[in-house]
């Protein structure tokens, strides 16, 4: 009967570690080809992947927009937390395509850099502190630069050869390509610190990896270390995908684990098992690192604490002298408290200084951002600079911005009206944003949204400075905020109604004179402009379904 129930346990342990493995290779595969091709079914994978990412879904939360993504956002972070306390770090297990990559190197290195290496507590919790520093102060777009999912969605949107509608020269600039150098450096690092340690990142610079790290020591289900069965084989330790395990030392991180089991498939004497938390489970978990020299006990190391929660050394049959560290003492908890409620009043007050410094230099002309940004702060205190929004815009107008909406808002998106305009029966961008930072809207706000305001410079319009007839302006605009009126010319000459203009860009886009005799200017606070008549409206500038619409400038003359 032991024997059936072994291979049963063996079976179903093999089961989980592959079908961990499908999923997590699913996952990734699927974000690679979603970012590659433009497909609706793509857009919607990529929306529905980036819903589910931990460090968006607390930015989410922030927003207190209480719409009903708001509120499904909050169910799944509930969820994520809850299953974190209950059955462990799982989500690092599959649905990090980041911690996936990591995975993958793992696979490839040799097998004598598959060893356990210890964290480094201290870095951890500065990370931590500071992502937080960082989310309370606004600049919320720096912070995100720590966010697995918004760096590989960061890389996978900016490649050189595919920025959006910009000239070759463009492409080859320095400056140009930083959106892409930044992230792809970042990458190279993070893959290299896995070579030498499987996980790296995510078990000492990840926010998110340092918090369900935290509550996966507490989880009610987790991997355990049977001292007395293990043989000291280091099997476990080669395996590891987070480092974590030290099989000569008998020495088990649970902080960092990410519960691949490949540790528990492995194990020739299943001293490493899965299994509810509690005391003469016969564990030793810890999150220090072996001690130089030391020596294996005889005996299950039990868990214990007194009842004001204190921790009491447990002294193995070699006389040492050992501490179980699954529990926090209470001052330990006070403490780490206290230092992220001291952290996060010190953002607080030093809030409007530190928004001085990072926001759009005084005299700047104002960039154009997307429409459901709300401001240029909405957008600078919830955007984590993931590309999203600029990876589904059908006419790929919107770029990262590079130092236009100040330091703070570094690589956010803006609109470049020099590679098309904003449709006008298109809201895509709102639809995918994972942190609220473009508020999601319907179509008929959106077409109200007033994002900018154009301003006609006469002294360049052809129809005055060159007597000649053109009104390609009027044609496409879809509100009806110009129209044509005889002028001083005698030729009929543009008026903007600025109450209903929305700042679209149709009239600058399509304006023929170089340099342009239509300019638009974005706004630190979007408004709601007036309803255009019905008859003003024109059905140019729609997009296309498929999202395979052409700029009106790929022709001789668009008007």
């Amino acid at each position: 009967m032991k024997s059936l129930n072994t291979r049963s346990t063996s079976f179903r342990n093999l089961f989980v570690f592959w079908v961990r493995r499908m999923l997590a290779g699913g996952m990734l595969l699927g974000a690679i080809i979603s970012f590659s091709i433009s497909a609706m079914a793509a857009q919607r994978f990529l929306t529905i992947l980036s819903f589910l990412q931990a460090f968006p879904s607390v930015i989410r939360f922030f927003t207190f927009s209480l719409n009903l993504i708001w509120w499904l956002g909050l169910g799944w972070l509930l969820f994520l937390i809850g299953g974190t306390f209950l059955f462990g770090r799982w989500y690092c297990a599959f649905l990090c395509p980041l911690g996936t990559l990591q995975d993958i190197i793992f696979l490839i290195k040799p097998k004598k850099q598959k060893k356990y290496t210890a964290a480094v507590p201290l870095l951890r919790g500065l990370i931590l502190l500071g992502t937080v520093f960082l989310g309370a102060t606004g600049l919320m777009a720096v912070a995100g630069w720590l966010d697995p999912w918004s760096l590989f969605s960061r890389l996978s949107r900016h490649s050189p050869g595919v920025f959006p509608g910009s000239n070759p020269a463009q492409e080859t600039s320095p400056v140009a390509l930083l959106p892409f150098i930044v992230p792809l450096g970042i990458l190279i690092a993070i893959l290299g610190l896995s070579f030498f340690s499987s996980r790296w990142f995510c078990g000492n610079l990840c926010p998110v990896g340092t918090l369900l790290g935290f509550l996966n020591k507490h989880a009610l289900f987790h991997i355990t270390l049977d001292e007395t069965s293990c043989i000291r084989c280091g099997r476990c330790t080669t395996v590891c995908r987070a480092s974590c395990v030290d099989g000569v030392h008998k020495w088990l991180d649970t902080s960092r684990c990410t519960y691949c089991i490949a540790c528990i498939v492995q194990c020739p004497v299943e001293a490493l098992r899965y299994e509810r938390k509690g005391p003469g489970k016969g564990t030793s978990i810890t999150t220090g690192g072996p001690s130089p020299g030391r020596t294996s006990v005889s005996r299950p190391v039990v868990e214990s604490s007194n009842q004001k929660g204190s921790i009491i050394p447990i002294v193995s049959p070699s006389g040492e002298s050992r501490t179980s560290t699954v529990l926090l003492t209470r001052a330990e908890f006070i403490q780490r408290s206290l230092g992220i409620l001291g952290v996060t009043g010190a953002a607080l007050l030093l809030r409007k200084p530190i928004e001085g410094f990072a926001a759009i230099p005084a005299g700047a002309m104002v960039p154009i951002i997307p429409p459901g940004a709300q401001s240029v702060r909405h957008l600078r205190e919830h955007c984590t600079a993931c590309g999203l929004c600029m990876e589904v815009c059908p006419v790929q107008i919107i770029q990262p911005s590079l130092g236009k909406l100040g330091v703070g808002g570094i690589f956010i998106p803006q609109l470049d009206y020099g590679v098309s305009y904003c449709q006008y029966e298109c809201k895509r961008c709102s639809e995918v944003c994972p942190t609220g930072a473009l508020q999601k809207i319907n179509l008929p706000e959106k077409k109200r949204i007033k994002i900018g305001d154009a301003t006609l410079l006469r002294e360049r319009c052809i129809v005055i400075k060159n007597k000649t007839r053109c009104g390609a302006c009027a044609e496409h605009c879809p509100t009806g905020a110009v129209h044509m009126m005889i002028g001083s010319t005698g030729l009929p000459e543009p008026v903007f109604s600025s109450s209903i203009c929305i700042g679209c860009g149709a009239c600058h886009h399509v304006c023929p004179p170089e340099p342009k005799a239509i300019t638009v200017s974005g706004l630190t606070e979007h408004a709601l402009a007036e309803e255009a008549h019905p008859h003003l409206e024109s059905p140019e500038g729609e997009a296309d379904p498929a999202g395979n619409n052409q700029s009106p400038g790929t022709e001789d003359f668009p008007f």
